[in-house]
């Protein structure tokens, strides 16, 4: 049976029960649901910190187009020489 002292400090904690803190270190997939603006710019960020990253899309046509709008600009970074082609590839090959 828990403690009061226990039992305080988890009603004070705003984590949800069952849930704990995970670190950097164990996340290596990262899952985005819709490809538009917003979830094709955290791909990208996603991709070029290193993490595999499984997009999504309502259909193939979107996720290829998005796919297309991430590597268009990785190759911007490419061409204003904040990347190398070497990372810009390795980083779409992250990308699934």
């Amino acid at each position: 049976m828990p403690t009061l002292l226990e039992l305080t400090r988890a009603a004070a904690d705003p984590r949800p029960l069952g849930w704990r803190v995970v670190s950097a270190h164990e996340i290596r997939t990262i899952g985005v649901v819709g490809l538009g603006a917003m979830g094709a710019g955290i791909a990208q960020l996603a991709i070029e910190a290193g993490y595999r990253t499984v997009g999504r899309e309502v259909t193939e046509e979107l996720g290829e187009k998005a796919r297309d709008r991430i590597a268009h600009f990785l190759q911007r970074k490419v061409d204003k020489e904040r990347m190398k082609t070497e990372e810009r590839s390795a980083a779409l090959e992250r990308l699934a």
